[in-house]
């Protein structure tokens, strides 16, 4: 039987959750329609994503990223929870301003090189806008979940893992990213994590950290 505390926890993770993801569809959108307006720079291909061929069915595991962000942030035990919180607005806020002042564009696959995963590519392409490539935030975000399951030895971790490593490759096997996206993206998870790791053990130390009871 759940505690009131876990009740209490579920639902202020339900509600940061929604909020957290309309705030960010609109700092998102917005510094795409910028980094559109000002004429973003073509990325082109390097030896390894001339490597990594098309594969159009790999368009389910990229869009599977939405429900691993539910998940993975949904299981995470509570402890864990503000430094996800805080490591993924940092890492947004420093992609969003990096969308804005050196936007970033690349060809996509066309129709005839679809398959039946049309309707699919379709959808993706009318809600995602071609120009929020470098850093990689697909990357970025499932890494930092990734790391958080780990850090807080979860029972979900070597799925969160596995999944996370397969949302990667799809990236760029969906030609949504090259390889110096992914590359950015995986650094900037890397330096947001102990960043904000320093910054919540302050906040432990002066007694203003959420979430200890488990």
């Amino acid at each position: 039987m759940k505690s009131d505390y876990d009740n209490e926890l579920a639902r202020k993770r339900i509600k940061y959750c929604a909020a957290g993801f309309i705030f960010f569809l609109f700092g998102y959108y917005l510094a795409s329609i910028i980094g559109t307006l000002s004429g973003p720079s073509i990325i082109q291909e390097s030896w390894v994503d001339q490597s990594i061929k098309f594969i159009s069915w790999s368009i389910l595991i990229y869009f599977s990223y939405y429900i691993f962000l539910f998940f993975g942030y949904l299981t995470l035990p509570g402890v864990g929870l503000p430094q996800l919180w805080i490591s993924l607005w940092l890492s947004s806020i420093i992609a969003w301003t990096y969308f804005i002042v050196f936007p970033t564009s690349l060809p996509r696959p066309g129709p005839d090189m679809m398959g039946p995963w049309e309707s699919l590519y379709k959808l993706l392409y009318y809600f995602d806008l071609p120009t929020n490539c470098t850093p990689s935030l697909h990357c970025c975000f499932a890494l930092l979940i990734s790391l958080a399951h780990f850090q807080e030895k979860s029972k979900h971790h070597v799925f969160i893992m596995v999944w996370c490593l397969s949302i990667m490759i799809s990236t760029m096997s969906t030609k949504q990213h090259y390889a110096i996206d992914v590359a950015t993206g995986i650094l900037l998870a890397l330096v947001c994590w102990p960043v904000t790791g320093i910054l919540c053990q302050k906040l432990k130390e002066r007694k203003m950290w959420p979430y200890t009871n488990q």
